[in-house]
């Protein structure tokens, strides 16, 4: 059984987004992290009363790949050991080593997660929850609900994506993962260039024409009797291990607004039995994201230009560190391929992010889809009758 709001969204809007609605949210996005710079910089995050050996964070759907793509960047800034973990997960987590010293840090978007609050009301009737062994942190974007507001939390941290009308997730998903690097950096007085890599994606942004530039690719390598662009087809996306919370991300939204089968491997998996899906003869789409000069993104791109069916697309982001020896590399002749450099892993991860938001938004343009679908209705908390 479910619980179904009546709405598409928490807001319940009068006008239904559009696809120009997105592309507002997307281009509104580095004004959000600069609100940011600007709050950690005015209000700089309190210590904690021990040093961790160990970081939990939880969320779900998109909240949970905002953690991920954080990971590296938490490791770098408290140098220990940080998982992931989806709620439900976190109270045995916690069981089971109740005295290592751990930071715990959960991330809703909407702050009225049933599954988070549920574990932090669990939580806090615990044993444990007195421990100086433990911290309790949430990001999220309404500073004023459930999980912002519990009684367990030692710190709530803001999100600043302000209001979001269109069901993917743009401003909140970027915003949150932004907000934790940010904490991260300022509590532990890291100074990692972020506020340049920052400034390097708005610039990176701003300065393209976004519409024209994400349709001419998505077009170009489709637009055969085959492959018309208005026929929506199931995508693999493959990527190394780094790659893999950005490519989950990409399927979560290509699925909701495509109603279309998504499929994420890495980069050793897919050959592991998922490549027999370049012998299908239904249309896929076939995407590698990463940096090509990794030989194990170029050997399967080479395998694929080889093996995939006639009526498959093949796609390639190079997303690669601007000073690389070999940034203008000569992908196998079928691919269709984007150069993506950046000069901080930031950039990268960030300049990713919109680039797959673009993608979305030009994908329901081109496949006549609703931004927001009308079969996505929110998941509220148990509050009214249920459904069978």
């Amino acid at each position: 059984m479910v619980w179904l709001s009546d709405s598409l969204n928490s807001d319940n809007p009068a006008k239904t987004p559009t696809v120009a609605d997105f592309w507002a949210e997307i281009l509104d996005q580095p004004t959000c992290w600069q609100a940011l710079e600007i709050y950690y910089q005015q209000n700089p995050p309190s210590g904690l009363a021990f040093t961790p050996q160990r970081l939990v964070c939880f969320g779900e759907g998109s909240s949970l790949h905002a953690l991920r793509m954080a990971t590296p960047f938490l490791q770098q800034a408290f140098g220990c050991t940080v998982v992931c973990l989806q709620p439900h997960e976190v109270v045995e987590t916690l069981t089971l080593s109740p005295h290592i010293p751990t930071l715990w840090i959960a991330a809703s978007q909407s702050g009225k997660t049933h599954s988070i609050v549920s574990v932090l009301n669990a939580i806090s009737q615990s044993p444990w929850v007195s421990s100086n062994a433990h911290c309790w942190v949430a990001f999220t974007n309404e500073p004023t609900s459930p999980v912002a507001q519990h009684c367990l939390l030692t710190q709530s941290l803001p999100v600043l994506a302000g209001k979001e009308y269109c069901i993917p997730a743009t401003k909140s998903v970027s915003s949150c993962c932004v907000s934790l690097i940010l904490w991260a950096n300022a509590l532990k007085a890291k100074k990692n260039n972020l506020n340049q890599a920052i400034q390097n994606t708005t610039h990176w942004l701003q300065s393209n024409n976004q519409p024209s530039l994400t349709h001419s690719f998505l077009t170009t390598a489709s637009s055969t009797p085959l492959n018309p662009p208005s026929t929506p087809g199931p995508a693999v996306l493959i990527g190394a291990a780094q790659w893999q919370p950005l490519l989950d991300e990409i399927a979560l939204k290509w699925t909701e607004t495509r109603s279309q089968p998504v499929l994420v491997y890495e980069t050793e998996a897919f050959h592991h039995g998922p490549r027999a899906l370049a012998a299908s003869t239904t249309p896929l789409d076939f995407w590698l994201w990463g940096d090509f000069n990794d030989p194990a993104l170029f050997s399967t791109a080479q395998w694929l230009n080889t093996h995939a069916h006639p009526t498959h697309v093949l796609r390639g982001i190079h997303c690669h560190p601007a000073d690389s020896l070999l940034n203008e590399i000569a992908l196998p002749s079928r691919f269709h391929t984007l150069s993506l450099p950046f000069h901080h892993p930031l950039e990268g991860l960030l300049k990713s992010l919109l680039l797959a938001q673009r993608f979305t938004a030009t994908y329901c343009t081109l496949e006549h889809h609703s931004i927001n679908h009308s079969l996505l209705q929110k998941f509220l908390p148990p509050t009214g009758p249920l459904i069978p």
